[in-house]
């Protein structure tokens, strides 16, 4: 009984320090810190479904799902007239995903250009996802052990990545936790 109480209370020590390494990690590491600032948007009368992309141009990979731009969705800013957002609310959002920004009355602004990437080496097999904040995230597609994604910053515990599949570009999110 009593070494059972200390074992839970080691990996329970165990499981901080590693919460802190990885942060710590993250930061020593220069990635960027995309921090998901996002504005919500109540949606627009008459607006329709429109296919995401994974990326903000044609050549990047199609997201495989639509945003309902009449409902209310999340915008967190444009790169090259593509705006990034998500359906739902800032406290809780489905697949992000990329749309052209004339297919709504986006905000000016912020630009998203992630100046400060940082090619990593992932070091277990895992996957990428568009559903960073989903108790269950879908998987967008397998990243193999040795694939080296570009890091464009970091939200919570997972990296916003750019990498390829299918010989298509793709940016997704990562768990930091394979390649820290």
């Amino acid at each position: 009984m009593r070494h059972s109480r200390f074992r839970q209370g080691l990996f329970f020590c165990l499981a901080c320090l590693l919460c802190l390494c990885a942060a710590a990690a993250a930061e020593d590491a220069g990635l960027g810190v995309f921090t998901l600032q996002c504005t919500e948007m109540p949606g627009e009368a008459g607006a329709v479904p429109v296919p995401m992309q994974c990326g903000p141009t044609e050549q990047f990979l199609p997201a495989g799902t639509e945003i309902d731009l009449s409902a209310p969705y999340v915008f967190f800013g444009q790169a090259d007239c593509w705006a990034m957002v998500a359906p739902g609310s800032a406290g809780g959002y489905g697949a992000v995903g990329w749309v052209p920004s004339a297919a709504a009355a986006f905000p000016d602004g912020p630009e998203l250009l992630f100046e400060d990437a940082v090619p990593v080496t992932v070091m277990e097999d895992t996957f990428l996802t568009l559903e960073p904040l989903a108790e269950t995230p879908a998987q967008l597609c397998e990243v193999k052990e040795g694939a080296q994604p570009v890091v464009l910053a970091v939200c919570g515990g997972w990296a916003y990545v750019q990498t390829e599949t299918g010989g298509a570009p793709v940016r997704a999110f990562l768990p930091l936790s394979s390649f820290l």
